[in-house]
């Protein structure tokens, strides 16, 4: 009886109490519970089974007041979520109107962030291809390593390897699992009309593909037996951008043949999309294995242990670190310095240092400089979207001032700050996402414009200069960053109006003394000063520029005119390389606008000239250390004449110095006073090459042979006869104007010969120089464009400010013309204020500079950071403009009608 009453009872009070959603879902449960709680309880007593109903109906209820706080907790919530989206959206929509009723400061705005933020989002799309970005589909990165060598100058240890130290390296450590060899280099691919093209190669390992787990998009990659370089096989994996480009992105490419440096290739695979290989920036055009890469360009990289010309990638074994592998490495150096000495030894008579690198593709020698650059042109781009945040926020809060009344109005209608400040920065942020999609499209477009760069002439180049997602996160950051910075300070200074003058007639803003300190003023200050930062980094840049232009390289750089041909790589021997070239030398020397040729076997002026070859003077004792490996150029007759380099001793080479006789020299005049300082140097006997006797017959001038830096370095010159080469240059001093025509003699001389040779390099000597002055330019030119859109921004923002100053003091400008006050008068106070804020943003400006750019000396080329001459013609030239924009709305101020204004007041 006690149960059937309890259950009842529990039931009934579930009705009342819980909804039916929940008894629905619980009530079985619940109504088990309640009925074996209470057969429990019953068998002990009617008044245990009653004291167990009221415990069950208590919990009902206290079931049910939980259940309807929560519903009344999640209607509450529910209720404010509605409300907070609905003050949201009521937000948007008045900001909209807002802003659409200014559609020039709209304008204005927006342009400006787009400007800041494509500029910062194209920069560090660049520095994230170069330096962060993790190479695309590769198998673990984080595992791999970069073995370096040092050469045989000592120093760091980060030079390049041998194939047959590679292959001790791959098979003698433990710690490695395994390991790819690959040499960049060019090779020539003939085209269907006729013509040749040169392109980025990747000679690498068999296993190349297989150890860094990269599977190809079509085909297959390199097999076991063509890793074997003398397997004669000639295979090639394409790039996915080649593919692409050049066949139309047809799988069916795959087992055809093409030409490449006159070997018959065959396509075996194409790369998958986003695959850039193993040097950052610049993706290859083909992968080549060690038998197509001995057939073009011979085996003795693959023989020989001083052919140190691969990087490699390695690796590490499970379990394994990069210091095992480091200390198992250094072992191992010891041991084969110990079997190969001549190969191990160093200048300094030591063994070569090998050094083990971890998540780095570039050697830290190259990767220094490549991080300073970076810095560089981070800082610039970050200093830009400053001046544009600061011009934006002032524009921002001269429009608040201006909505002063409209905000005392809201205020004392019950408005709360908070509220303001929300719909103030709802403005903002409408701005700030225009501004980001604006700088996200010029982002794009200026990459889209840098890929077609091409930093060395005549190579077909491929620059990977992709957006990935940590690029969109970083335009996202900074576009938020950016809307905080231009709305937070605004809205925060415009929703605390002083209500009661606002609300006043006719009441305005600035009739108060000047005040330099004031949020406004002190924004114009920080444009200023970023600005003037901007232009002294650009003024000592193109300095430095015009300082290596006008250095005196050594020779007459006016009217050269140079072609190279790589001629080894398309089946040319020696022999036949020089009399291919002898023809077209004297074809072109018969032209009536050259009036001297000459060979030599690399151009100057580029990374391929000035080999280094040891040089043995009898009776001359190195000191311990000392390098005696020294720059050299093989060159043909009339090379001095036709470079324009004296000959200060002697005789240069003529055709007397064929191969058939007496070994001959040339040597510089730094070569000459550090060997024979007290003898005459003609007559001397050198040993080049280990054991090849040759005679000094003339002293030259110091040059430059590989760059502007290269002043007062030893060099020596051989007979291009006595020490032929395949890869030729064709040098041809021109007649006044006759440069162009000369190079198109050049090439229509090889065309008519042979359309499948490539021509590597066909340019006048201005060019090549030019090249070498790229990263100065790239600098100078990026701190130009920077400076001069961030002195443009801080002279719009100073004009916006001195216009706005003019604007809230009609009334006090009326007064003092009415009682007196001469044009002159009113024009020099507004002036006078506006270099007052210029001032003080170049004196900030220049201090700024004076501690910045000294991080920027070993960029620069014969000019100090604390140039004197640019920091003050900098500066002067901030001012002027400063001074201009603020003498056109003095001069607006001056021509006010005092009665008018007066009575509109």
């Amino acid at each position: 009886m006690t149960v059937r009453v309890g259950v009842w009872l529990v039931q009934a009070l579930a009705r009342l109490t819980l909804s039916a959603d929940f008894r629905r879902r619980y009530g079985v449960e619940l109504l088990e519970l309640t009925r074996e709680g209470l057969e429990a309880e019953a068998r002990r007593g009617w008044i245990w089974g009653w004291a167990a109903v009221v415990r069950a109906s208590w919990d009902v209820v206290e079931q049910g007041r939980r259940e309807r706080a929560h519903m009344k907790e999640e209607q509450d919530f529910k209720g404010w979520g509605e409300g907070m989206m609905d003050t949201i959206e009521q937000d948007v929509r008045f900001a909209l109107r807002s802003l659409l009723k200014a559609p020039g400061f709209v304008a204005i705005a927006v342009l400006t962030l787009a400007l800041g933020i494509g500029a910062n989002t194209a920069i560090f799309s660049l520095v994230n291809a170069v330096l962060l970005r993790a190479p695309a589909h590769v198998d673990q990165p984080g595992e791999l390593i970069t073995i370096y060598t040092s050469d045989f100058s000592g120093g760091p240890g980060y030079g390049m390897n041998s194939r047959p130290d590679y292959e001790d390296f791959r098979s003698q450590v433990p710690a490695i699992d395994d390991a790819v060899a690959l040499s960049p280099g060019v090779v020539n691919v003939a085209r269907e009309d006729g013509l040749a093209e040169i392109f980025v190669v990747e000679a690498v390992s068999g296993n190349y593909f297989d150890v860094l787990g990269v599977e190809p998009a079509y085909g297959r990659t390199f097999s076991v037996d063509e890793g074997d370089y003398t397997s004669g096989a000639a295979v090639a994996v394409l790039s996915h951008g080649l593919w692409s480009r050049a066949f139309a992105a047809d799988p069916g490419v795959v087992g055809t043949t093409f030409r490449a440096s006159g070997q018959t290739v065959t396509i075996v695979g194409i790369a998958p999309e986003g695959f850039a290989g193993s040097v950052p920036l610049i993706t290859p055009e083909l992968w080549i294995p060690p038998p197509t890469d001995a057939l073009i360009n011979g085996v003795q990289a693959y023989e020989g242990r001083g052919a140190r010309g691969s990087i490699i990638r390695a690796r590490l074994a499970d379990g394994a670190t990069a210091a095992q592998a480091q200390e198992q490495l250094t072992a191992l150096a010891r041991r084969l310095h110990e079997t190969w000495p001549s190969n191990w030894t160093d200048v300094n008579d030591e063994i070569r240092r090998v050094t083990v690198v971890e998540d780095a593709l570039l050697p830290p020698t190259i990767l220094g400089p490549l991080k300073l650059f970076a810095g560089l042109l981070l800082g610039v781009v970050g200093v830009v979207l400053l001046i544009a945040c600061a011009n934006v926020a002032n524009l921002t809060l001269a429009r608040a001032t201006r909505r002063g009344k409209e905000m005392a109005i809201r205020i004392s209608m019950g408005a709360g700050r908070g509220r303001i400040v929300r719909q103030l920065l709802s403005e903002s942020l409408i701005i700030g996402a225009a501004g980001g999609l604006g700088g996200a499209a010029l982002a794009t477009w200026a990459l889209r414009f840098a890929e077609t760069f091409r930093p060395v002439t005549g190579v077909a180049v491929s620059l990977d200069l992709g957006v990935d997602g940590r690029v969109f996160a970083f335009s996202a950051v900074v576009t938020v960053l950016t809307v905080m910075a231009v709305g937070l300070l605004p809205a925060l200074r415009a929703s605390r109006p002083d209500v009661v003058p606002q609300l006043k007639e006719n009441a305005a803003e600035g009739s108060g003394p000047f005040r330099w300190h004031e949020l406004r003023h002190l924004l114009v200050v920080s444009q200023v000063s970023a600005s003037l930062l901007l232009l002294v980094g650009a003024g000592l840049f193109l300095k430095s520029l015009r300082a290596a232009v006008d250095v005196d390289p050594g020779f007459a750089v006016e009217g050269l005119a140079a072609m190279s041909l790589g001629l080894g790589p398309e089946g040319f021997d020696t022999d036949e390389a020089m009399n291919f070239m002898g023809e077209i030398e004297e074809r072109i020397s018969s032209a009536p606008s050259v009036a001297s040729t000459a060979l030599v076997d690399a151009m100057p002026m580029t990374l391929m000239a000035g080999r280094r070859s040891g040089i043995t003077v009898p009776g001359y004792e190195a000191a311990t250390g000392e390098d005696m490996e020294f720059q050299f150029h093989s060159v043909g007759p009339g090379y001095m004449e036709t470079m324009g380099t004296e000959v200060l001793r002697g005789r240069e080479f003529t055709a007397e110095d064929h191969a058939e006789a007496q070994f001959t020299i040339l040597v510089n005049e730094s070569f000459a006073e550090h060997f024979w300082p007290t003898e005459d140097p003609l007559g001397q006997i050198v040993v080049w090459a280990g054991s090849n006797e040759a005679q000094v017959v003339g002293v030259v001038a110091n040059a430059m042979y590989r760059d502007l830096r290269d002043e007062g370095r030893l060099a020596f010159f051989l007979p291009l006869a006595q020490n032929p080469s395949t890869s030729l240059t064709l040098l041809a001093r021109t007649r006044p104007g006759g440069t162009p025509e000369v190079l198109g003699a050049m090439r229509r001389e090889v065309t008519s010969r042979n359309a499948n040779l490539p021509i590597s390099s066909l340019q006048s000597m201005e060019d090549a120089i030019a090249f070498t002055l790229l990263p100065q330019r790239i600098a100078g030119s990026l701190l130009t464009i920077a400076g001069a859109l961030g002195l443009l921004l801080a002279t719009v923002g100073l004009y916006g400010v001195m216009s706005f100053l003019v604007s809230q003091r009609t009334r006090e400008v009326a007064v003092r013309m009415a009682l007196g006050a001469e044009r002159a008068d009113v024009i020099r106070m507004v002036v006078r204020r506006g270099l007052l804020l210029a001032s003080i943003g170049a004196v900030l400006g220049l201090g700024v500079a004076a501690a910045v750019t000294r991080f920027a000396s070993s960029l620069l080329f014969g000019v100090s950071t604390l140039d004197v001459t640019v920091f003050a013609a900098m500066a002067i030239a901030a001012l002027a403009v400063s001074a201009l924009a603020s003498w056109v709305p003095a001069r607006r101020a001056a021509t006010i009608a005092p009665m008018e204004a007066l009575r509109e007041e």
